[in-house]
């Protein structure tokens, strides 16, 4: 998933700016190191929000960026708008 992402990413050349980069390596980042919860040490998942800003600021139209961030929601690794409580 993640080749594949980062092979479009590059591609595209509104992906190179510092804000996309920025933005992906951060999204990125936290989705391959994602907190355990107190009580089991189950994954959780991040939120839809840095999924979706992720691609947007790499300049990815809605549709793109709908579908990878719904891959991620179907894989369990983002939470569906307000699914994700931390505290």
């Amino acid at each position: 998933m993640a080749r594949t992402t980062m092979d479009t990413i590059v591609a595209k050349a509104s992906a190179r700016s510092d804000k996309c980069y920025t933005a992906m390596k951060a999204f990125l980042c936290t989705l391959y190191n994602r907190p355990c919860n107190t009580t089991g040490g189950l994954v959780q998942p991040i939120c839809l929000a840095d999924c979706e800003s992720a691609y947007s600021s790499c300049g990815f139209s809605n549709r793109y960026k709908n579908l990878q961030c719904g891959e991620l929601i179907k894989a369990g690794w983002v939470a569906y708008k307000s699914d994700t409580v931390y505290g």
